[in-house]
């Protein structure tokens, strides 16, 4: 009996799981890859300023037909770094579903592991995903970009990036 309600348990939770959509040969390379990322990484990091395989990834899921579907089930299957990449891309895919999600990342206790220049570090969760002070970049929609932002409000400011203002998806869109 008891096996039987585990199984039963387990096909019901398997059906209710977002499945991966179908992506191209590089599409699912990416997905593996923003899946498994262990940090949140800047787009230019170390000594180089290279960009990190997992945000060459990202804007290879971006360029994907199902895009919307790989960043959703990314939300459900990725590490904690990936889910953050994964809310990132809604901001381009699905603005509305972005919207509903922020309020849950916003609210998780605890910090990832993320790497921003040469350093690597912590940082709180809600700090990356909604901040609140005042220097913040609040980017005016997905086809807003950074470069816009600062010719409307001066190169000499200091800025502080978050998800929800769209300043990471948009820096991780332009990375190059």
């Amino acid at each position: 009996m008891k096996r039987t309600l585990i199984f039963t348990w387990m096909l019901m939770l398997s059906a209710c799981s977002t499945p991966k959509p179908p992506l191209s040969g590089q599409g699912n390379k990416a997905y593996r890859i923003v899946k498994k990322t262990d940090m949140f990484y800047d787009s230019a990091v170390g000594y180089g300023g290279d960009t990190p395989e997992v945000v060459h990834a990202f804007q290879e899921l971006l360029n994907e037909k199902r895009a919307d579907a790989a960043f959703k089930a990314l939300l459900e299957k990725a590490t904690l770094p990936g889910q953050l990449y994964a809310l990132c891309g809604l901001w381009f895919t699905d603005p509305e579903e972005f919207k509903r999600q922020v309020p849950h990342y916003s609210s998780l206790k605890g910090k990832v592991p993320v790497m921003m220049g040469c350093v690597v570090a912590e940082d709180s969760v809600s700090e990356l995903v909604e901040c609140n002070r005042p220097e913040t970049v609040r980017l005016r929609g997905p086809h807003d970009s950074l470069k816009d932002w600062w010719k409307r409000n001066g190169n000499d400011k200091s800025a502080r990036y978050d998800i929800a203002g769209g300043a990471w998806p948009s820096n991780f869109k332009e990375a190059r």
